[in-house]
């Protein structure tokens, strides 16, 4: 009879084997599961749509929104600065008069509610003491507070994407070749995006971009002329880089 600790570091030893086995792209289902694998087989396939064109639009409708929210600050500002009341043009001139103007404005429009309702609403200073009214100007300043965050983080955004390479030719060529033989996606448009090559980028860091990268991008046009458009890739199995728990978690839950 084979002792328990012997059949225990076999298993041990079977379980971990099976564990650190690399899984091939093939291994997984076809669709985007498989095509989800052979983009994190190797860096060069990192390859995705940038959006530049939508990030365009947001970043156009995020600054006309602005444009508006200035023009009406602008002319706040003028309507303080040639009101015939000398108390509204100190509102340009300290952040206190014009809450203290805000205030008094606040007051005036709640009596005139409370005597509309005859009196049945509730006391002025009761409602003062819950509510702090916000100035004109402090009001269209937080809108436009709300608005520039949204659009500086945006037009950040897009600063970083613009700095991201563009697939070089092998690596494009490459990829369409593998999409186009193995056709992982069922609906033909959502697989279009591999044509937009214009709108491409590349996760690849910049680092791995050597000079033979660059010899091979130079010979590229010459090798493709002369074997026409079929790609002869490497036939070794692609695998997938995979996280492994550590010996000493898988021999615990062994």
């Amino acid at each position: 009879m084979i002792p328990f600790a012997v059949r225990f570091r076999r298993i041990h030893k079977k379980t971990v084997r099976l564990m650190t086995k690399p899984r091939t792209v093939e291994d997984f289902p076809l669709g985007y599961p498989r095509q989800a694998a052979f983009q994190v087989s190797k860096p060069s396939f990192s390859i995705y749509r940038s959006f530049n064109y939508l990030h365009a639009r947001v970043l156009l409708e995020l600054q006309d929104e602005l444009r508006c929210l200035e023009e009406e600050l602008a002319d706040l500002d003028e309507e303080y600065l040639y009101s015939d009341d000398p108390r509204q043009k100190l509102r340009l001139m300290s952040r206190d008069q014009d809450m203290v103007e805000a205030r008094i404005e606040f007051e005036e429009a709640a009596k005139k509610l409370e005597n509309r309702h005859d009196g049945t609403l509730p006391n002025i200073h009761e409602r003062g003491r819950l509510i702090d009214p916000p100035s004109r100007h402090a009001e269209k300043l937080a809108k436009i507070r709300m608005k520039l965050l949204e659009y500086d983080e945006m037009l950040v955004k897009a600063r970083e994407l613009a700095e991201f390479q563009k697939p070089s030719n092998r690596d494009y060529l490459t990829f369409r070749t593998w999409f186009w033989n193995k056709k992982p996606l069922s609906y033909e448009r959502e697989g279009e995006y591999m044509r937009r090559r214009g709108d491409l980028i590349t996760l690849r860091p910049r680092a791995e971009w050597g000079k033979f990268d660059g010899w091979i991008e130079a010979k590229m046009p010459r090798f493709m002329s002369r074997v026409g458009t079929a790609l002869v890739t490497d036939d070794r199995p692609l695998t997938v880089p995979l996280v492994l728990p550590r010996e000493g978690t898988s021999r615990h839950r062994a």
